[in-house]
């Protein structure tokens, strides 16, 4: 039967979604309430009275439990919001829930082997959809818990739907990404990638279509990346509460496609102040992290391209501003797919990365 069960969780990785299914979990099961002491947050998280608010890509929580079963009981405020479970740093076959709205249960694992596990539970999908929330892990009712250690190197990215994962793993050739957001996966983006290359706790604050000056939409990277929930402007986020080593910048593609809608179109001294103002707004809530101002893999570093030349700018700028201080560029190649990076593409930007990180 074990070995059934562990089949069972690999096809239903490879199959897609988890779909919600009712089960009876009030018998013979344990509560992992989400402000439980074992429950370890991952990213920025938001605790809301007896449930966690999940509204930044690959945010989540991690569990180490001794059981055979796990079911979790999740909430959605959008219709398309995705989840994933990871069991044992098995990152290639996880388990992906369709999180809907209502509070339901979703089954992720039964028959395990009656031993250790780790469950890593992340966010999908990023602030273009509503928030989705944690309530109750279900595990063996004599299941025994212990708290997973934290990782000594904790890294935070900022960006925009390349930090995102957006369509990456629809791994499409010369074509457009699909809207579908089951293919976002930040996890396997240059961002959660990088981090799992480097062995580190980390942290993403993107939205895709997001820029410093302009987005596809009313809202920059300025409005939001100070914020608990992106879509509550009134619940500012405590960055004491985690400090990371280093903080990974990766915007202005977004900004390098609409700059001509702003009036007057801002030239280079404007695209430099703003970036070194965002900049200096980091330098001052991490005093102790170093900056790494990143930037591509899309047409934004094609040969030819202004773009790097500006973020070069304000890297010097910054480094005379900030004696002491480490702060320096990091350049992807073009990797000229039709449409938003793919997971191939995404591994040769994390594996530069990671070498940073490092």
């Amino acid at each position: 039967m074990k070995v059934i069960g562990l089949i069972l969780i690999g096809l239903i990785a490879l199959l897609g979604e988890l779909k919600a299914e009712r089960v009876p979990v009030q018998v013979g099961m344990k509560a992992v309430s989400a402000d439980n002491d074992t429950l370890r947050q991952l990213g920025r998280v938001v605790k809301e009275g007896d449930r966690l608010g999940l509204y930044w890509a690959a945010c989540g929580v991690e569990l180490t439990c001794k059981t055979t079963t796990l079911v979790v009981e999740m909430d959605s405020d959008a219709p398309d919001n995705y989840v994933q479970v990871v069991i044992d740093d098995r990152y290639d076959t996880p388990v992906i829930i369709r999180c809907t709205p209502g509070r339901k249960l979703y089954r992720i694992a039964e028959h395990l082997p009656d031993t250790w596990h780790k469950f890593t539970l992340r966010r999908r999908t990023d602030p273009t959809t509503m928030g989705c929330f944690l309530h109750t892990l279900w595990v063996d009712g004599q299941a025994c818990l212990r708290v997973t250690p934290a990782k000594s190197l904790k890294v935070e990215y900022y960006g925009d739907s390349v930090s995102s994962g957006h369509g990456d793993e629809a791994d499409v050739e010369g074509g457009e990404n699909p809207v579908d957001r089951f293919y976002w996966n930040p996890m396997k983006a240059f961002t959660g990638y990088s981090a799992q290359l480097a062995d580190a706790d980390y942290a993403i604050i993107s939205k895709s279509g997001i820029g410093l000056m302009v987005s596809w939409y009313d809202q920059v990277l300025g409005d939001i990346y100070d914020l608990d929930n992106p879509h509550d402007y009134s619940r500012k986020h405590d960055f004491t509460s985690w400090q990371p080593d280093i903080v990974v910048i990766n915007v202005m593609q977004n900004d390098s496609w609409l700059l001509s809608k702003l009036d007057p179109v801002p030239g280079e001294k404007t695209i430099v102040e703003r970036y070194c103002g965002f900049v200096r707004n980091l330098l001052s809530v991490y005093p102790k992290a170093q900056i790494i101002c990143a930037l591509g893999p899309m047409n934004i570093v094609d040969k030819g391209s202004p773009w790097p030349g500006y973020v070069e700018k304000s890297v010097r700028m910054l480094r005379k501003e900030n004696p002491g201080r480490h702060i320096s560029s990091c350049f992807f190649p073009y990797l000229p797919t039709k449409d938003h990076p793919t997971v191939k593409e995404h591994e040769v930007a994390a594996r530069i990365l990671a070498a940073r990180l490092k």
